[in-house]
């Protein structure tokens, strides 16, 4: 067997990459490369971070602060965003209620380019720094569109004159609006996509002592965000409606402000993880290399040549991401980017030629997320229609608080978030520990769980919306004021609070269990990916509403496209909405069902007697006594190499069994080429050493003999 070896050094033990050719189809793997990708946090002056001075609840709750600024400032234009529209833009009302869903939507859409930006170049603190500015040069424009009066249409001398019959808003008011709106959406979605994440960095989940924080933190940070809201919703749509929405809107910009200062009083307490490269370009190159192999057979199929082989960067990384979920034989095609066909080829692959096992089964993880994606985004689809059609439903009730005071319509939103707030704690102290004594789970409930309860709590309150659209029709046809939308009917406000109250229950459960479910079951390099994917969700559930509006405005005016809301059919949409979200919910369940968690992951067997890769080599490494690397690596430390995201490569090559032999006396000769690549982030030396060595492996020491021609392949029953 010839075998020739390269070592190429970039820079001392940060990224260090060994080649090997071979010829013959006996060698397992080809190179090894050590990326150096540093998973530790660092502090603020890139130095490893010190737990005792970085870290934990303080620097957690500063960066929940930051997120309590963005609330107050974003939703705040969303609650009272329809109100401005039809009342002093006098757009309709479908209309305007698709601008707020569609602002909502791109603000969650948008993680994508603070995610990108986080992950490729800046890092999340500076991402979120600059998103901020982002907001705020928003809030500016908006703030500018609000205060000068000649830029606004006139307004309407008659209450209840319809809305059809006011001057709309000129198309240069608009764009500046809408430009506005675009930025402060830019600026929301760049912040969401890192400051969860951040805060979640504070806590070390390979410490046991911190893991166990990072569920509370999920909920208080939610805590947080419901604070922002009830203050948007009460502090806020007060000065707006009382002040002026100029005053409103530039209060915003001055809170944006207090978030960024807030931001930098914490920066020296923080823990930070520096960029590695956008997951979604990972996703791309395995997608690429899979695609550019799809004529080879699979991996697993009898079809698979002896001379292709599988490029694995980590043996226990490889045997960990594999599971017995039905799902991820839905995504086999990407096994193909793996494939090594062994001849005449290039020194050297590039990364949209060649993936690793490990990154191959990171992406098809990703990938195992979207059906849970797919059948729970409709619950933000009901929480839409809070946001809009029963903010105007508030318009036409009796908001009166005693005789002087008023209630302004948005404030209907103080109901779901008070629920949330109350609600919230009540969990944590009460429902929790008795959940957690009926189920013996360690949160009570599983994540899964947690979200269908809130899906479920979505169709009760479309029903609940129904039922009282109807009553609220009812008197409306009774007193005959279909065309007096301005008239305040004889008919509480209060009649709203059930379906708000159903709302923020089920916030309480899928809004956190989705926010805890993406970012836990996301692969550790592709963390991002799952928050992105926990906002993606979010925006798929508001572009949804938007999408439903314009369908169902263009089969029947009469529902949501008459002259006000008055004489609309809401009922019949709320009636609609709650169908879709009772199929949602049977969809639902048949998903989840069959839903693997990550830390159910089992070992798989890559030989077909029954050996794991693991094991052997275990048995290898415990033999290799004649290796000069032996006075650097014990035994002890070879197994925290395999455990830990250290480069260590196992080059099998093994001589058949004579079958006369008797397995208890025979010996079984392996000739290894070992490259090891040791990188500096862990505590074992910073060595890059390649040597063959023979191994004498006694066979009685091992359960059955390796099958030689499934070394480091997937075996059949794949």
């Amino acid at each position: 067997m010839c075998l020739e070896q390269s070592l190429n050094m970039e820079s001392p033990s940060r990224k260090v990459s060994a080649e090997v050719r071979y010829s013959g189809p006996t060698l397992i793997i080809y190179r090894s490369k050590a990326h150096g990708d540093c998973r530790h946090a660092v502090d603020y002056r890139n130095n490893k971070a010190d737990k005792s001075l970085t870290g934990g609840w303080k620097p957690a709750l500063i960066i929940s602060g930051t997120e309590l600024c963005e609330r107050i400032a974003g939703f705040a234009i969303a609650q009272n965003l329809i109100t401005y529209l039809t009342g002093f833009m006098h757009l309709s009302l479908d209309f305007s209620a698709n601008v707020v869903t569609t602002y909502v939507g791109a603000s969650y859409m948008s993680f994508i380019i603070g995610g990108y930006v986080a992950d490729t170049w800046l890092g999340r603190f500076w991402t979120l720094f600059f998103s901020i500015l982002t907001q705020f040069f928003g809030l500016v424009l908006l703030t500018f569109t609000a205060t000068f009066p000649t830029i606004r249409p006139p307004p309407c001398d008659d209450d209840t004159a319809l809305v059809g019959d006011c001057e709309t808003a000129h198309r240069w008011t608009l764009t500046v609006l809408f430009m506005g709106l675009c930025l402060v959406a830019v600026g929301i979605g760049s912040i969401k996509s890192c400051v969860s994440a951040f805060g979640a960095d504070q806590f070390d989940i390979s410490d046991p002592s911190e893991k166990t924080k990072l569920p509370k933190f999920f909920n208080w940070f939610f805590f947080v965000v419901s604070v922002g809201g009830l203050l948007a919703v009460t502090v806020l749509v007060y000065i707006q409606t009382h002040l002026g929405l100029g005053w409103g809107l530039g209060t915003l910009a001055i809170i944006m402000l207090c978030s960024l200062l807030l931001l930098l009083i914490g920066r020296k307490s923080y823990r930070y993880k520096q960029p590695t490269g956008s997951p979604l370009t990972h996703a791309l190159q395995v997608t690429v290399a899979a695609f550019r192999n799809r004529n080879l057979p699979h991996p697993s199929t009898q079809e698979f040549q002896k001379d292709m082989l599988l490029y694995v960067d980590n043996p226990h990384a490889y045997i960990q991401h594999y599971n017995k979920d039905k799902s991820n034989f839905l995504f086999r095609f990407f096994d193909k980017a793996t494939i090594i066909k062994v001849g005449p080829w290039e020194t050297r692959k590039g990364d949209w030629e060649l993936a690793s096992l490990e990154k191959v089964e990171e992406v098809k993880r990703i990938f195992h997320l979207i059906p849970t994606m797919a059948t729970s985004f409709l619950y933000y689809t009901v929480l839409a229609q809070m946001l809009t059609f029963s903010v105007g439903q508030s318009e036409t009730l009796d908001r009166r608080l005693g005789s002087h005071f008023l209630m302004p319509p948005a404030v209907v939103g103080l109901f779901l978030h008070l629920t949330v707030l109350v609600t919230i704690p009540l969990y944590e102290v009460v429902v929790k520990p008795v959940l957690r004594s009926l189920t013996s789970h360690e949160t009570g409930i599983s994540m899964l769980q947690r979200i269908g309860v809130g899906l479920v709590f979505s169709v009760l309150a479309m029903i609940t919306s129904a039922l009282v659209e109807q009553k609220r029709l009812f008197i409306i046809a009774k007193l005959n004021f279909e065309d007096h939308p301005g008239i305040m009917l004889p008919m509480s406000v209060f009649w709203l609070l059930p379906q708000y109250f159903l709302v923020g229950l089920g916030e309480v459960f899928a809004y956190i269990g989705h926010m805890e479910f993406f970012y836990t079951e996301a692969p550790k390099t592709m963390r991002t990916i799952g928050t992105g994917f926990f906002l993606f969700t979010l925006a798929m559930g508001y572009f949804a509403s938007s999408v439903i509006v314009y369908l169902v405005g263009s089969f029947s005016t009469q529902w949501l496209r008459s002259r006000n809301i008055n004489t609309s059919r809401l009922d019949k949409f709320y009636w609609l909405m709650a169908g879709l979200a009772g199929v949602n919910v049977v969809l639902y369940i048949l998903v989840s069902r069959s839903y693997t968690y990550t830390n159910e992951l089992y070992t798989r067997e890559l030989y077909s007697k029954g050996w794991t890769l693991l094991e052997h080599h275990k048995k290898l490494l415990s033999a290799w006594a004649s290796s000069p690397l032996r006075g650097h690596l014990d035994e002890e430390q070879h197994g925290i190499a395999i455990g830990n995201p250290v480069e260590l490569r196992l080059q099998i090559h093994q001589q058949k069994l004579r079958e006369e032999d008797e397995p208890s006396n025979s010996k079984v000769q392996v000739r290894s080429s070992i490259v090891v690549a040791v990188d500096e982030c862990e505590s074992l030396p910073s060595i890059i050493r390649q040597e063959e060595v023979t191994l004498e492996v006694a066979i009685e020491s091992l359960e059955t003999p390796p099958q030689p021609q499934m070394a480091l392949s997937l075996s059949d029953s794949v």
